[in-house]
């Protein structure tokens, strides 16, 4: 089934789509085993720009309300 509202499918292909940008970037997946990376290290700079991209867009937001 290919549903354009299908949320989790929409996910699926970006989660793909991501894992092959990272692949061309590094040259290699994210393995649960490679010592040379702290994958929590990473996971929380990537928290950190997501709450920053949230407060930018609650900011658009309250701007363009009348």
């Amino acid at each position: 089934m290919n549903d354009p509202d299908d949320i989790a499918l929409q996910v699926i292909r970006d989660l793909e789509a991501r894992r092959l940008q990272g692949i061309a970037q590094y040259g290699k997946p994210v393995r649960a085993d490679d010592a040379s990376e702290d994958w929590l290290q990473h996971w929380y700079f990537e928290l950190l720009d997501a709450a920053i991209y949230c407060k930018a867009e609650i900011e658009r937001r309250k701007r363009a309300t009348p």
